[in-house]
């Protein structure tokens, strides 16, 4: 990953500070085309889904 900061960058980053403006990373979870905020729902959806295909 590059260290180096692009114009555009740089503009989000005084407009972000004129502004009093934070940014936060978060944390997704997958399952298949489905995207969660938290594993417990991602979970769920997959057990769910266990449940309905037949027994082979």
């Amino acid at each position: 990953m590059s260290t180096e900061t692009t114009n555009s960058d740089q503009d989000e980053i005084e407009l972000m500070a004129c502004h009093g403006i934070t940014k936060t990373s978060v944390d997704r979870y997958h399952y298949k085309t489905w995207s969660y905020s938290n594993i417990s729902d991602a979970a769920a959806q997959a057990r769910r889904e266990a449940e309905s295909e037949p027994s082979r």
